[in-house]
């Protein structure tokens, strides 16, 4: 297991009805909202080098692709990620910005938290 897998494990299990991805997938459809986690950045801690400071991104998509219900559908995944997210305390969202993937409106919030260096025993 990794963080990144943790996360997107949490959030499945708050998210019924939300298809939940530990990795990014070239989507051509889908029926229900997706996110996706990916881990963007690592960066030593500048206090402990057994420590990291991680990014993730996750990635929150609307099944629709255009019009106001795509993004009525979009906002309304947004709050509910945002939400689930709250329930973990050691993991702070920064920011979500607005984005497209593969012609799937929604959005990319960034998600940072430290961790012990995977490469310390």
């Amino acid at each position: 297991m990794s963080l990144r897998s943790d996360v997107a494990d949490h959030l499945r299990a708050r998210l019924p009805g939300f298809k939940v991805l530990a990795y990014q997938y070239e989507m051509d459809n889908s029926t229900m909202p997706v996110v996706m986690v990916h881990r963007s950045r690592i960066n030593p801690h500048p206090d402990r080098h057994v420590l990291w400071e991680n990014t993730l991104t996750v990635k929150v998509l609307s099944p629709q692709m255009v019009g106001e219900a795509a993004e009525d559908a979009a906002d309304d995944a947004l709050r509910a990620v945002l939400g689930a997210l709250q329930d973990l305390p050691e993991v702070q969202w920064t920011e979500a910005e607005r984005a497209t993937f593969a012609n799937f409106i929604g959005y990319d919030v960034t998600v940072t938290f430290t961790s012990y260096s995977e490469l310390a025993n």
